[in-house]
């Protein structure tokens, strides 16, 4: 626990601040659930005198979720490897981690696993919930993350959906997209193959059997795995880097740190004593290492955060690993751009709706803000994206009802759409008056 937070309080003490947070918070805010497209209205948590919130909750003490994540550099095209590395190895480490309280008793049972996962009220918890069927991140958290107590207000966030959990491959993918847009179709765990824009790590290749690997089915890492000698893979895991991944049938970690590799005295690698360091989404019913201690009390850490594995173990699991272009300066980091497909130059509801909004990096959530003639934010209105790998929205499943935004068309009342994005960037997409002058 202490090197833990000794990490995240590094990070926050020398990265440059940024701000990628959600909008202002709101006099009213609503939630879409992607599958529906209904929309619901509700009051945002009202503001209360200190001594009477969230009566019978200790605050979480120490630096809380917003700065250490403004803490985490946006990635740019003059940055070192090591500076882009270090970006995803911190954002997934956070995610993995950071603590919170639920603000009620909550159970789910994951789709693929069948297993019951149980939050109790006021119970520390830690790291993004494994849920194995949709998208969440930290930057969505945000939007129900009472930071002052460490609150997480689940009443609210799992009204309509389940998009605050995630599994293996969406969280270490949403921790990639802190970097890396070159990848163009990755998924779940059977896509990460140089198909889809994964560039192997070492020498070993793919047989005419799975030239597509990725695109039809699981990817056959056992296929790989029988058809190289022992010592051509721990080759090939001794040049994995930090950020990189290892990926078999049916599960993707991220290295986090550089391989550990120890070589015997005629050069090959000693496997039992070589080692990698690794972040990976899993299910706090896997093992002990996910049991924290804060001030005495445990807590359950839903996150792998720097577990070690032997060479031996990776090979006999049949892990193979890969990375990305952006790592080896291939393909430089982007600038966030958000574009919305024809943007009408005054406010119409319909014809907005019927617009689709592009990115070039992982799309988390849009925003609908309404604010009024002093700048101050009247509706704070989010829409979740359901995968991690998408990168547009269509406009009629972003916006709130027509009934909702038809209160704020007055003067000197503001419309403006806002991408929250997987580089960490909250970007402007759309601004448009409500009554034009």
């Amino acid at each position: 626990m202490k090197r833990i937070l000794a990490l995240l309080m590094a990070v926050f003490a020398v990265l440059t601040t940024v701000s990628c947070t959600p909008a202002e918070p709101s006099a009213t805010g609503t939630q879409t659930s992607e599958n529906t497209g209904e929309s619901q209205t509700e009051n945002a948590p009202e503001s209360t005198e200190e001594e009477e919130k969230y009566v019978g909750y200790d605050p979480i003490t120490g630096a809380k979720l917003p700065e250490l994540l403004a803490a985490i550099p946006i990635a740019n095209s003059s940055m070192t490897e090591e500076q882009l590395r270090t970006i995803c190895t911190d954002f997934f480490r956070l995610q993995l981690s950071f603590k919170w309280l639920p603000d009620q008793d909550y159970s789910y049972v994951t789709s693929s696993k069948d297993v019951t996962m149980t939050f109790e009220e006021g119970k520390l918890q830690g790291g993004i919930p494994y849920i194995n069927t949709s998208s969440g991140n930290i930057y969505r958290l945000l939007h129900f993350y009472d930071a002052e107590y460490g609150v997480l207000h689940l009443k609210d966030l799992v009204k309509d959906n389940h998009y605050f959990g995630n599994a293996c491959s969406g969280s270490a993918l949403w921790a990639w997209s802190r970097v890396v847009n070159s990848n163009p179709g990755g998924k779940w765990t059977q896509n990460c193959t140089q198909a889809n824009g994964f560039l192997r790590v070492g020498n070993y290749y793919y047989s005419d059997t799975i030239t597509a690997f990725g695109q039809n089915g699981d990817p056959d890492t056992d296929d790989i795995i029988k058809n190289h000698t022992a010592r051509a893979m721990y080759e090939c895991y001794a040049l994995i880097k930090k950020a990189d991944g290892i990926v078999n049938k049916g599960h993707v970690r991220m290295a986090a740190e550089n391989a550990n590799v120890v070589r015997r005295e005629d050069g090959s690698i000693d496997p039992k004593l070589s080692t990698l360091t690794c972040l990976e989404q899993v299910m706090y019913t896997d093992a002990e290492y996910h049991k924290w201690e804060q001030d005495g009390l445990p807590y359950i850490v839903q996150g792998g955060v720097d577990v070690v594995y032997t060479f031996e173990e990776l090979r006999n699991t049949n892990y193979i690993p890969f990375t990305f272009a952006e790592f080896l300066g291939t393909d430089p980091v982007e600038p966030a751009v958000v574009t919305m497909s024809n943007p009408p130059a005054t406010y119409n509801y319909f014809q907005i709706s019927s617009q689709v909004l592009t990115a070039n990096y992982s799309m988390s959530d849009v925003y609908t803000v309404v604010k009024d003639a002093e700048g101050n934010v009247k509706l704070n209105h989010i829409w979740m994206q359901e995968w991690h790998y998408k990168r547009s929205a269509a406009m009629s499943k972003v916006l709130p009802t027509y009934s909702l935004l038809r209160q704020y068309e007055e003067p000197g009342y503001t419309l403006e759409i806002y991408c929250q994005l997987g580089n960490g960037e909250k970007v402007l997409a759309y601004s448009v008056p409500f009554v034009s002058n």
